[in-house]
């Protein structure tokens, strides 16, 4: 009888709009055509949640931007532009969430799959190493570092000799 009661009761409250059982809506994200359209709303979601300011709020709006970003990935896997950026961006934001697992996923398949465009490579392999850095991995950034240096280390694409500078002084004070 006291057990029909309860039962009873949160039904009405669940049904009455108690906040205890509000489940935030699923975020749809919008598809558009073509790809840097498509990365255009990801990067706007990605502006959103970088301006709130609460805590709560803004690894909720981080998701949403990360689930953009995927969308990206999903509608254009062969995109050789918008797909590897994706990937950046998703793994630069899971490493703000401190989710290293997940950064190092989308950082080591940027880095694999797009192991032919230096810039994206070299973005790629420092972001694992800014990930394991943050993570208290030293020894793992330390050896990331140390791979940017020489992979790197003679390039001569701007992005890559950027990094590669970037690296030294990352490996010298990463110890």
């Amino acid at each position: 009888m006291i057990l029909r009661a309860m039962l009873a009761a949160a039904a009405a409250l669940m049904l009455t709009g108690c906040s205890w059982f509000d489940r935030p809506a699923p975020y749809i994200v919008p598809e558009k055509d073509p790809p840097r359209e498509q990365l255009l709303i990801a990067r706007d979601q990605e502006k959103i949640a970088r301006q709130t300011f609460s805590r709560t709020n803004r690894e909720e709006e981080y998701r949403k931007a990360i689930a953009a970003y995927q969308t990206v990935i999903d509608r254009f896997p062969k995109d050789e532009e918008a797909t590897p950026f994706a990937f950046l961006r998703i793994g630069d934001l899971e490493t703000e969430l401190e989710r290293t697992p997940q950064a190092l996923a989308a950082f080591t398949t940027a880095a694999d799959k797009y192991s032919k465009d230096e810039s994206v490579r070299v973005l790629a392999l420092w972001g694992i190493a800014n990930a394991h850095e943050k993570a208290g991995s030293k020894a793992e950034a330390q050896k990331t570092y140390r791979a940017i240096l020489e992979e790197f280390g003679s390039r001569s694409d701007r992005t890559a000799q950027a990094i590669e500078a970037q690296a030294r002084v990352r490996s010298a004070r990463v110890r």
